[in-house]
């Protein structure tokens, strides 16, 4: 059956944002004198938002730290970094020219900031072409709650029968069930397999490209 909507995570779903997160995360350690991590380390951060990064980062931080000290100096960091090495995974792009824009529609749902994920998309050519992106900054309830998801198929006036989510963490898996629509899990992502794989989503992507043998368009 074909879907009406389609929504996606962003970072370790529609885009490769490891690199430019870790080396802004190296950045700012040099800043204070610690000794960086590696890729694979810091990759382990991602997937919960910016401040989750920062607390996995900075463990012996409190909160307060994390928001007044850390945080602004990771966001000027990252502003300045976030474009340099991320990319799209392969296949992103031709979801748009595969879809029926006069029945169908794309969206995004990630837990970056907002203005970040515009900036990103934009460098993309991909953010004009979006129904609705919601960042991380706009939701009162994040992943895995399904607010986001709720938000966008009531904007788009769409049924979760109509609807299909696909990210790489076991928070999108579980969103994605809470709000009874068709799941994905992007098992090429940050993530690890089995944290996707306890959800029993619908469908496993090994690669991005593997959505369109789905036949969910």
């Amino acid at each position: 059956m074909s879907k009406k909507l389609f929504l996606f995570d962003l970072d370790g779903t529609l885009i490769n944002s490891k690199e430019d997160i870790a080396n802004s995360v190296n950045l700012l350690f040099r800043k204070f004198g610690i000794r960086k991590k590696s890729l694979e380390e810091i990759t382990g951060f991602i997937g919960q938002g910016v401040i989750s990064l920062l607390e996995k980062s900075f463990p012996h931080a409190n909160e307060t730290e994390i928001k007044t000290v850390f945080l602004p100096l990771f966001e000027k960091i990252y502003s300045e970094n976030m474009t340099k090495k991320t990319k799209l995974y392969l296949g992103v792009a031709d979801i748009f020219k595969k879809i029926n824009p006069k029945n169908q529609k794309v969206g995004v749902i990630t837990h970056k900031p907002k203005c970040f994920s515009v900036r990103i998309l934009q460098n993309f050519g991909i953010y004009e072409h979006l129904f609705m992106c919601l960042g991380g900054d706009e939701l009162q309830r994040k992943k895995p709650h399904p607010e986001g998801i709720f938000r966008i198929m009531e904007a788009a006036k769409v049924s979760p029968q109509e609807t299909v989510f696909m990210g790489d963490s076991g928070e999108d898996m579980e969103a994605g069930k809470a709000a009874s629509v068709t799941t994905v899990a992007a098992l090429y992502g940050f993530r690890p397999a089995e944290e996707l794989l306890r959800f029993k989503p619908d469908y496993l992507a090994s690669k991005f490209r593997d959505f369109f043998k789905f036949k969910l368009i």
